[in-house]
C-alpha cells in the first residue's frame, strides 16, 4: 500500500504530545505548517495560503484553535471544502466545545476527532479508514473511466443489456454499426435497434448467455437504419454477472465481418461455378445430378440430361481470337437461360461443352420440344466484334428411367447420343438409343 502523506495545520504547540501519538499511530508522513491567530483577529483563520499544497497530501488535519479568532468556524470550514473539493479534511478539536462541534457534525462529521472521548490510536484508525474510503473511490473512479475510454474507442461494437434486454452500454462502434446513437437506445429493448436481436439466431445465442453458456456465437446480415448496405456481423454473447456471480444480463461484441464473409461466399462460388460464365460447374452438376436421381426414385417421376455441344467453335477461335470465343461462349449461355423451364440446370463441364438438367419430366413430349427450342434459338446469329457470327449446337439427351437407371449412366448415353447428332451432320438433336 502507498504509504499516506497528511497536512497538519495548527495555531500553535499546544497539543503536541497528541499530534506526536497520532503520528506514530498513523505510521505515515507530516507535513505540519504552524499558523499563529490572535483571539478575535478577525475572520481569517486559516488563511488560505496554509493549504496551498493540501492537493499533494491525502488529507489535511486542522488543529481548532483553544480560542477560535473566528465568530462563525462553520462558515469558514464550508468555505475551505468548496475551495478544496477534493481535499479530505478532518478537524481536531474537543467534544466539550458543543457549539462548534454541533455546527460543525452536519458538514464533516467523519472528519471530527474529539481527542476527550477518543483514543490516538481510534482517531489514527479513522484517518486511515478514510483515506483508504477515498483511495478507492478515486480508484474505482480511473477504473470506470479507463473501462469506458476502452469501451467507447473499442473497435468493436460493444452492448450490455440487462436480463429483460434493455440496453445498459452502447458503445460508438455500436452506433456506426447500427445508425443508433447511444441516448435513443440506452434504456429501451435491444431489439428496437435492431431487430435482429428478436430473430432466432441472436435470440437464441442471447438466451444461451443468459442461462450461464460462455461465448455463443452467430453469424447474421443486418441492415442499419439510413444505409442501403447490408453487412454480416459476427455477434459473441456472453452472461455479465454481480460481485457475487448472479448472472445480471449479457455482454455482447459485435464485429463487421462483411469482408471475410463476401471472400468467403466468392471462393464457395468459385468451387462450385465456372469462373467465364458464372454457371454451376461440373461438380455441381454431380451433386444436383445425385440429388434428382434421389429424388425420381422416391417420388416416381422421370428426369432428362441434355448434353450440348457448340458446332465448330474451334473455328471462331482461330478466326477471331480466344477473347471472342469468350464472348460468344457468353453469349451463347444467355441465349440457353431463355429457353430454361423454371427449376432447369444448365452448367458448363468445360470449353464448349454444356449439359442440361431437367429433373422433372413427364417423358419424351417435356424434353424434346427444349431440345428443338434451343437449336432453333441457334438460327440468329451472333454479332462479335462488329461481326455476324453463325453457330449452331449438337444436342443429346437421355431420359430416366427408361433410357438409363444411372445418373453418370445417364449422362454417358446423352453424351453418346450428342456425338451421333454431330456425325447426322450437327445442329440438330438426338435421344439415347439403346445399347
Amino acid at each position: 500500500m502507498k504509504s499516506y502523506s497528511i497536512l497538519f495545520v495548527r495555531p500553535d504547540n499546544s497539543r503536541a504530545e497528541l499530534v506526536a501519538e497520532l503520528q506514530q499511530e498513523t505510521d505515515c508522513h507530516w507535513t505540519t505548517v504552524e499558523v499563529d491567530c490572535n483571539p478575535g483577529g478577525g475572520d481569517t483563520w486559516p488563511p488560505e495560503s496554509a493549504l496551498s499544497t493540501s492537493a499533494s497530501h491525502d488529507a489535511v488535519l486542522i488543529q481548532v484553535p483553544e480560542y477560535c479568532p473566528v465568530a462563525d468556524f462553520a462558515t469558514v470550514v464550508v468555505e475551505l471544502i468548496r475551495a478544496h473539493p477534493d481535499t479530505l479534511l478532518f478537524l481536531l478539536i474537543d467534544a466539550t466545545r458543543v457549539d462548534i462541534v454541533r455546527s460543525l457534525s452536519d458538514i464533516c462529521a467523519c472528519g471530527l476527532l474529539l481527542p476527550d472521548i477518543m483514543t490516538p490510536p481510534y482517531m489514527a484508525c479513522r484517518i486511515r479508514n478514510e483515506i483508504n474510503r477515498r483511495r478507492l473511490q478515486q480508484d474505482l473512479h480511473e477504473a470506470n473511466t479507463f473501462t469506458s475510454q476502452v469501451i467507447g474507442s473499442a473497435g468493436e461494437g460493444i452492448m450490455v443489456i440487462d436480463t429483460d434486454r434493455r440496453v445498459v452500454i452502447w458503445n460508438r462502434a455500436m452506433e456506426r454499426l447500427t445508425g443508433v446513437a447511444s441516448s435513443k437506445v440506452l434504456g429501451h429493448k435491444a431489439y428496437e435497434a435492431m431487430p435482429i436481436m428478436a430473430e432466432h439466431d441472436m435470440a437464441n445465442a442471447v438466451q444461451r448467455a443468459l442461462w450461464g453458456e460462455t461465448d455463443p456465437t452467430c453469424d447474421v446480415r443486418f441492415r442499419g437504419r439510413d444505409s442501403e448496405r447490408t453487412i454480416w456481423l459476427t455477434a459473441t454473447f456472453g452472461p455479465h454477472r454481480d460481485t457475487d456471480g448472479r448472472i445480471i444480463g449479457v455482454i455482447g461484441l459485435l464485429h463487421d465481418v462483411t469482408q471475410r464473409k463476401e471472400a468467403e461466399l466468392a471462393i464457395r462460388h468459385m468451387a462450385f461455378h465456372d469462373a467465364l460464365t458464372g454457371l454451376p460447374n461440373r461438380r455441381t452438376f454431380r451433386e444436383r445430378m445425385s440429388e434428382a436421381q434421389a429424388n425420381a426414385d422416391r417420388y416416381e417421376h422421370s428426369f432428362a440430361v441434355m448434353a450440348v455441344d457448340l458446332d465448330r467453335f474451334k473455328e471462331v477461335n482461330d478466326t477471331y481470337g480466344h477473347e471472342a470465343g469468350d464472348l460468344l461462349l457468353c453469349l451463347f449461355v444467355e441465349r440457353l437461360k431463355a429457353q430454361l423451364r423454371k427449376g432447369d440446370l444448365l452448367a458448363r463441364m468445360g470449353g464448349d461443352e454444356f449439359v442440361l438438367l431437367l429433373p422433372e419430366v413427364k417423358g419424351e413430349a417435356d424434353v424434346e420440344p427444349v431440345a428443338a427450342k434451343i437449336v432453333e434459338s441457334l438460327s440468329e446469329p451472333f454479332v462479335i466484334e462488329g461481326k455476324e457470327v453463325t453457330m449452331t449446337a449438337s444436342i443429346g439427351y437421355a431420359i430416366h428411367p427408361d433410357d438409363g437407371h444411372g445418373s453418370q449412366d445417364l449422362f454417358r448415353r446423352a453424351d453418346r447420343a450428342m456425338y451421333r447428332a454431330k456425325e447426322a451432320g450437327r445442329n440438330r438433336y438426338c435421344r439415347s438409343v439403346p445399347g
